[in-house]
């Protein structure tokens, strides 16, 4: 039932109790506006924050199994629905708009606030975290925080030890690869999250630049490649 819903949020509940709690959710919220419904409710296309979205509710699969657990240990056992959610035709972009990307996390984040969920997947990065981890960090995120990579972003072992990132791609066409054979991973990935927070801001890195990293004097140099879908980071 994902298609192309980037989020995916599971609930215990059956389907039509799902289907009655988000009835009464779209009823009490300030932020959001039911457009068009459609499967006797299972599909809504609703107004959040001046942009259209699609809530896809069906049962939960299987699809989620081998994710990631980021805050949390994954169990979906007694998982029994689901709600997708994807970018409206009027606002879907590839990538995406990051003020509309930004929104459907924080519709994400408002679901998790108001309904009993259990889990929640962000599709691509194959990453699962618990719905308290996650509506902290987008709330923050949307009080000026940075951006929230941990629940978003995956890191994963490259070559030569260096880090590298997957479901960046989503956000700017673009992964990032962090090169640590100075560093430790923990303070590799602070640097990352820092550059990440600038990809997703104000778009892919498409020419090698240095910039200043974290600590004094400490310079780190960027080095996109040609197709502009990878950007190496070494310390310069």
């Amino acid at each position: 039932m994902q298609n192309h819903s980037p989020l995916l949020i599971d609930f215990s509940c059956d389907t039509e109790e799902l289907l009655a709690l988000f009835s009464a959710f779209l009823k009490s919220s300030e932020n959001l506006h039911l457009v068009a419904s459609q499967a006797g409710g299972r599909e809504s296309e609703v107004n959040y924050r001046a942009a259209r979205y699609v809530c896809k509710l069906g049962p939960s699969d299987d699809a989620t199994d081998s994710f990631k657990p980021i805050m949390t240990n994954g169990d979906r056992s007694g998982i029994q629905s689901s709600i997708a959610i994807g970018m409206g035709d009027m606002v879907k972009t590839d990538p995406p708009i990051p003020p509309v990307a930004a929104g459907l996390l924080n519709l994400g984040a408002d679901i998790c606030a108001d309904l009993p969920a259990n889990l929640v997947h962000w599709m691509p990065a194959e990453l699962t975290s618990g719905p308290e981890f996650f509506l902290e960090a987008m709330r923050e995120y949307g009080n000026g925080g940075a951006f929230p990579a941990l629940p978003l972003v995956r890191f994963e072992e490259s070559e030569g030890g260096a880090i590298l990132t997957k479901g960046l791609h989503w956000f700017a066409r673009q992964e990032v690869r962090f090169e640590t054979e100075k560093l430790d991973e923990a303070a590799a990935v602070k640097r990352m999250v820092r550059i990440l927070h600038d990809i997703v801001h104000n778009g892919p890195i498409a020419e090698a630049m240095q910039v200043a990293g974290l600590e004094a004097e400490e310079e780190l140099r960027l080095l996109p490649k040609a197709d502009g879908s990878l950007v190496e980071v070494q310390l310069a």
